[in-house]
């Protein structure tokens, strides 16, 4: 075999080893609703919200109170039940209102600004608060205006989410302004329900300006209640700059199965002066740092970028680099860990293991922690 055919065989070996190798990362995964007992949809997107959405909202409810405004046939509601403490629908049409009720599901079967002026307190339990409005314009400032004042009258936390299509133009023109005012954060989500060349909702024939069941929904978060007021009395604060040389490195520690405590994107990278806890994504670009690829390396930006960084949770398949000020290496959580593949691991600088590093880990201390401890013992 020549060289040159030698050095083709090797390139196309490597590229064959470069490429994924059963699901696409570009196609979003089946909704987690299809897997749930006795889950079925009445409504298609966009006559809905994309299940992709029950499927970003799940974590989010889960023990918690969820109301949604404007439930329809209640798709969404019936995958999110699974998870919340208890679901409210707040629907002014009655026809919707009967079909929500025969769902099992509470319903407030009036509009939304008489449940808000008139009972505000029927809102006050509510912690997590969903809606995609039929006039983004008309509604998306003014419903969420209703809810931060009713949530500061009775002193409740709560999330707002809001969803704004990329395929609808108003929905678009409204996102950057609302979210801007009021200190949003928002998240992508990405779907795909399908959608041909012909048909309805399809390239050919696009249904309400969709020309296809996929795309992108943005779905901006807003805080209500006191944990709302302070978010946004607080000023925007710079990136943080690097805290330590950069030829400085973590220790080494192969860690431990399990994350600290959860962490959120939409809450992102925290205060690392006065905080407890954040996270950056594994492509966060904006330090200078590279990218975070390992634990290692995940350890690494910790000693260099977060003051009040002493441990770290690192997951590649959850893109995942989370920072904390406390965290019990004995009680990891590994409910998730068929899932996200977590590892943990204490922070500190090479060549001061022995001390600084057996302080932070307080009564994890002791007994094979990794390999920092087992060469600081």
């Amino acid at each position: 075999m020549s060289f040159t055919t030698s050095a083709c065989v090797f390139f196309a070996r490597s590229v064959r080893a470069l490429m994924p190798s059963s699901v696409p990362v570009w196609h979003p995964p089946p909704s987690h609703c299809w897997s749930l007992p006795n889950f079925t949809t009445v409504d298609k997107y966009p006559i809905r919200s994309p299940l992709a959405v029950a499927d970003f909202l799940a974590n989010r409810v889960a023990g918690r109170n969820f109301c949604e405004i404007g439930t329809r046939n209640g798709d969404i509601m019936s995958c999110v039940s699974h998870h919340a403490a208890s679901v409210t629908a707040i629907e002014l049409d009655v026809v919707y209102c009967k079909k929500l009720r025969a769902r099992g599901f509470r319903v407030l079967c009036k509009p939304f600004e008489d449940v808000a002026e008139k009972t505000p307190e029927a809102l006050s339990k509510c912690d997590v608060y969903f809606w995609w409005p039929m006039d983004s314009e008309a509604q998306n400032e003014k419903w969420l205006k209703l809810l931060l004042a009713v949530h500061a009258r009775t002193q409740t936390n709560a999330s707002i989410y809001v969803a704004h299509d990329t395929h609808w133009k108003t929905d678009m023109k409204t996102l950057p302004r609302l979210t801007r005012q009021y200190k949003g954060v928002i998240s992508r989500v990405f779907y795909d329900e399908g959608g041909f060349l012909d048909g309805e909702a399809s390239y050919q024939s696009p249904f309400y300006d969709r020309p296809g069941r996929w795309g992108v929904f943005h779905l901006a978060r807003f805080l209500a209640g006191p944990n709302g007021i302070a978010a946004r009395a607080q000023p925007e604060t710079p990136h943080p700059k690097r805290i330590r040389p950069a030829t400085l490195r973590a220790a080494p520690d192969e860690g431990l199965p399990g994350f600290c405590e959860a962490t959120d994107v939409e809450d992102g990278l925290g205060d690392c002066n006065l905080g407890d806890k954040g996270m950056i994504t594994l492509d966060d670009n904006r330090f200078g740092f590279g990218d975070v690829h390992s634990l290692e390396t995940c350890a690494d930006w910790c000693l260099h970028f977060c003051a009040r960084c002493n441990y770290v949770s690192f997951s590649r398949k959850a893109n995942d680099c989370s920072w904390y000020y406390r965290c019990d290496l004995d009680k990891l959580d590994q409910s998730a860990k068929a899932i996200s593949h977590h590892v943990s691991r204490a922070v500190v600088p090479e060549g001061v293991v022995g001390s600084k590093g057996r302080g932070r880990r307080g009564r994890s201390r002791g007994r094979g922690r990794g390999r920092a401890a087992r060469m600081a013992a």
